[in-house]
């Protein structure tokens, strides 16, 4: 069963690793856009993920829209937003990293090829590379994915690069 109450996420990353529980409670003090703080939003997060030990949610979940998907994953906190990607990964064989894979998806032009907003992916991919740079990041997705997401924040960063030239 997937908790996503604020103490029951905090309390899994301490267990994984006191650092990263301490990396993802700095990162949420400055993360003001997060709505899950919000008692109703808390609420029905904390009842989304236990409706997530369900088979059938879990594979409607890998169904949803990725332009909502995307909204979801970067307006709650970076430890939740984690925590479901973790727990997709840990009980259905990847399927959080294949969600991030898939709302990541670059073509060859370096343009989202999956979601509509290019500024949420970009928020998306620039949490990835706060957790990226700590040895933490290997411990969270699965082994799989991680050289497709390097590469995709690599490209964000180059695009970036390049704008700003």
């Amino acid at each position: 069963m997937l908790s996503l109450s604020t103490e029951d996420v905090a309390e899994h990353w301490e267990q994984v690793s006191p650092e990263l529980g301490q990396l993802f409670a700095s990162i949420e003090r400055a993360e003001d856009w997060a709505l899950d703080n919000h008692p109703d939003i808390a609420e029905r997060l904390q009842s989304f993920g236990l409706r997530l030990s369900d088979p059938a949610a879990a594979a409607k979940l890998a169904d949803a829209d990725r332009n909502d998907l995307l909204f979801f994953l970067v307006y709650i906190s970076s430890s939740k937003a984690f925590r479901i990607v973790q727990w997709l990964d840990d009980r259905h064989a990847g399927l959080g990293s294949r969600l991030l894979g898939v709302l990541l998806q670059q073509d060859s032009n370096g343009v989202f090829s999956n979601v509509l907003d290019p500024m949420l992916a970009g928020t998306l991919i620039q949490r990835l590379q706060v957790v990226q740079n700590t040895p933490f990041f290997q411990r969270l997705l699965a082994p799989e994915f991680l050289g497709s997401l390097s590469k995709a924040i690599a490209n964000y960063q180059q695009e970036r690069a390049d704008r700003d030239e």
